[in-house]
């Protein structure tokens, strides 16, 4: 049997939205390297694609190292969406939907998903990607 309750909301993005419920941050957390992982080269055409939409557009503190396999997936699965959407193929669709959009919400990639997530009020950025560092001191521009 899975926990009850909703999952917790990853500790970066407590950090960014400034921690709001005012819990202890866990020290004994398990921290993986940062930044955006390097692209698999098995990927095929339309997940390479995604893959570098992706990256291009999520927030450095939110990608680490170990996040490789977690997006390689859902890269994959939507390369299968793509495929079935030309196909028409409606089961195949509809399976491949639903994986996407399981593994999208661990990333934060539907709609929905964003709505549980908060992150502090920040100046569009200029150039470059603040640290999360920057983010929970206020520097930010």
């Amino acid at each position: 049997m899975g926990r009850r309750g909703p999952a917790p909301k990853p500790t970066t993005l407590k950090l960014l939205d400034g921690n709001p419920g005012k819990r202890p941050i866990s020290k004994r957390e398990p921290k993986p390297t940062g930044g955006a992982p390097s692209m698999p080269s098995i990927l095929p055409r339309e997940a390479k694609a995604e893959w570098k939409r992706l990256v291009a557009e999520m927030p450095a503190e939110m990608l680490t190292l170990v996040d490789r396999a977690g997006l390689s997936l859902v890269c994959v699965w939507w390369a299968i969406c793509h495929a079935n959407i030309k196909t028409l193929d409606q089961d195949a669709l509809e399976k491949s939907t639903n994986q996407w959009l399981k593994l999208g919400r661990e990333f934060g990639l539907t709609s929905s998903a964003r709505t549980r997530i908060e992150i502090a009020d920040v100046p569009p950025k200029k150039r470059g990607r603040p640290s999360l560092t920057d983010y929970v001191k206020g520097k930010t521009g």
